[in-house]
C-alpha cells in the first residue's frame, strides 16, 4: 500500500468512525462549573467508556493481516494516545470540578449566615425525601455562591482599605474603650465577638489591641466624618487600619453580629444580602457624610483581615456647642438666673475641663504608643474639616499640685499617682492618609504568635474558640 492510499484509508475511517474525544474545559469559570457540576462529572465518565468503545471499534475495523502495516495505521490515527488522553481528561475534569466545589463550599462557610446554610441543607434533604431533583437544588446553590465569589474577587480594589487611604485621603478606624479612663468596663460582649470570654471584666485597651493585631479578626469599623456628632466616632480613641478588605459599608450603624472570629454579618440595612456577610456593591464616598439630623451617629463597615497603622485620639472640641447664642447649646436654659458674663465663665471653665480630659486621654495613648511601638495620630475638627495629625511629644513637666506638695515636705510615695503624672508638651504635625499608610509597621510572625500566646495565657478567649 503506497502512502497516497494509506492517507485515503485514514481519511475514510475518520469520516465514518470519528472518535468523540472529551475536552478539558480549562477556561470554565467557577460559576459555569457550579452550574453543571453535579451532572457533568457523571456524564464525563460515561462518555469515557462510550468513546473508548468507539476508539476500540475503529481499531478493530482495521482488518489487515500485515501487522506492521496495521501498527503504522494505528500510529497515524494515534488511537492508543487518544485512549490515554480520555483517561487523563476525565481525571482532570473530575479534579478541577472537585477543587471548584471545595472553593465554593469554603466560600459559603466563610461568609454565609449559618441559618442560610442550614436552610439549603434542609431543602436538599426534603427534595431527596420527596423524590424531587435534590441535585438541582444543590447545583443552584453552587451557581449562586460561585457568582457571589466571582463578584467579590472582581472588586478587590474598591474594597481595599489601603487603596481608599491612597486615593480618597480617608481613614478607616476601629474605636476601642479605655477602661482605665472610662467608667465602662470592656468585656467580650462589648467587643461583640463570641470567642472572647464574656464573663471577664478586665479586658482592657491593650488586650483588645492585641486581639486585632495578633489575630486579624473581622471587625466593625467606621470612617470619621466632620458633619456627624463626635466626628462619627463611637469612641474618642482606637486604631487606624492600614489594610483589610471591606465586606460591607453602611451609611448608618448596621448592628453587625460576629459568628466567630472571622465572620461578621450586618443585622440592619442589608436587604440585598441577608444571607451573606458580603454586600454585593459598595460606594465608600456615599456612606461617609451624615444622612441627616436623625441619622446614626456613625457609619459602619465590616473589615476582614485588618492590619493596624497606628493609634488615634480625637482632640476635637465642639466650639459650636460652646456658642452662647446657639439654641442647641442651651446655656441660657441651664443658667437662667445668671448674667451673660457669668455664663461665659462657666463655658470657659467647662472647655478647660474638656481640654484637660482630652489631654489626659492623649497622654495615656502616648504610653500605649510607646509600649506597643506604633505611631500615635490625632484628629481635630477645625471649621468643619476633620484634620489628621501625627503627635510628636517634646517635654514632660510635673503638675503644679505635685510640685507644691514636694515643696512643702510631702514624700513622693505619699502623693497620689495621678498627681505624679507628667504633663507633656506636644506638636501636631499635619499628615495625609497616604502618609499614615506609608508609615505602617508590621508585626513579624513570631511577634504575632507571641501576642496570641499572651492572650491565651491571660485566658481572654472563651472555651468555644
Amino acid at each position: 500500500m503506497n502512502q497516497e492510499n494509506l492517507q485515503q484509508d485514514e481519511a475514510d475511517i475518520e469520516v465514518k468512525e470519528k472518535p468523540k474525544i472529551a475536552s478539558v474545559e480549562q477556561n470554565k469559570t467557577s460559576q459555569e462549573f457550579a452550574d453543571e457540576i453535579l451532572g457533568k462529572i457523571e456524564n464525563d465518565f460515561k462518555s469515557v467508556s462510550n468513546n473508548r468503545e468507539e476508539i476500540e471499534k475503529v481499531e478493530n475495523s482495521i482488518l489487515l493481516e500485515n501487522q506492521s502495516l496495521k501498527s503504522e495505521i494505528k500510529n497515524e490515527l494515534d488511537l492508543d494516545n487518544k485512549l490515554g488522553t480520555l483517561d487523563t481528561e476525565a481525571t482532570t475534569a473530575k479534579e478541577e470540578a472537585k477543587s471548584t466545589i471545595s472553593e465554593i463550599s469554603g466560600f459559603s462557610k466563610a461568609y454565609h449566615h449559618p441559618e442560610y446554610r442550614k436552610d439549603i441543607a434542609k431543602q436538599i434533604l426534603e427534595a431527596r425525601k420527596s423524590g424531587e431533583n435534590a441535585e438541582e437544588v444543590r447545583a443552584k446553590f453552587y451557581e449562586k455562591t460561585g457568582g457571589e465569589k466571582e463578584n467579590l474577587e472582581s472588586q478587590e480594589k474598591e474594597r481595599s482599605v489601603a487603596e481608599i487611604m491612597k486615593e480618597k485621603d480617608l481613614v478607616v478606624v476601629h474605636g476601642m474603650l479605655m477602661p482605665e479612663l472610662n467608667p465602662h468596663t470592656l468585656r467580650g460582649s462589648d467587643f461583640n465577638n463570641k470567642v472572647l470570654d464574656n464573663t471577664r471584666k478586665d479586658i482592657g485597651f491593650e488586650d483588645t489591641y492585641n486581639v486585632v493585631a495578633g489575630l486579624s479578626p473581622t471587625i466593625s469599623a467606621s470612617i470619621p466624618s466632620p458633619d456627624r456628632p463626635n466626628n462619627g466616632l463611637a469612641f474618642r480613641h482606637g486604631v487606624i487600619l492600614v489594610e483589610g478588605q471591606i465586606l460591607s459599608a453602611k451609611k448608618e450603624d448596621s448592628g453587625s453580629v460576629a459568628f466567630g472570629l472571622h465572620k461578621r454579618i450586618p443585622k440592619y440595612g442589608n436587604e440585598d444580602h441577608k444571607h451573606s456577610a458580603i454586600q454585593p456593591n459598595i460606594d465608600i464616598e456615599s456612606i461617609v457624610p451624615s444622612a441627616g439630623p436623625n441619622s446614626s451617629t456613625w457609619n459602619e463597615l465590616t473589615v476582614e483581615k485588618p492590619k493596624i497603622a497606628g493609634l488615634f485620639q480625637d482632640l476635637s472640641i465642639n466650639n459650636e456647642y460652646y456658642n452662647i447664642n446657639n439654641p442647641e447649646s442651651k446655656w441660657k436654659v441651664i443658667f437662667p438666673d445668671k448674667q451673660e458674663s457669668e455664663i461665659l465663665e462657666e463655658i470657659e471653665k467647662e472647655k478647660a475641663e474638656r481640654k484637660e480630659e482630652l489631654n489626659r486621654e492623649l497622654f495615656k495613648m502616648k504610653e500605649y504608643s510607646e509600649k506597643l511601638k506604633i505611631p500615635l495620630y490625632a484628629f481635630k475638627n477645625e471649621e468643619g474639616e476633620l484634620k489628621k495629625y501625627k503627635v510628636e511629644f517634646t517635654e514632660g513637666k510635673h503638675k503644679d499640685s505635685y510640685l507644691k506638695k514636694i515643696k512643702y515636705g510631702f514624700t513622693d510615695d505619699s502623693i497620689p499617682s495621678e498627681e505624679k503624672e507628667l504633663i507633656w508638651s506636644y506638636n501636631l504635625l499635619p499628615v495625609t492618609a497616604l502618609e499614615i499608610h506609608n508609615k505602617q509597621t508590621e508585626a513579624s510572625e513570631d511577634e504575632q504568635n507571641q501576642i496570641t500566646q499572651n492572650l491565651k495565657d491571660k485566658k481572654v478567649f472563651s472555651q468555644n474558640r
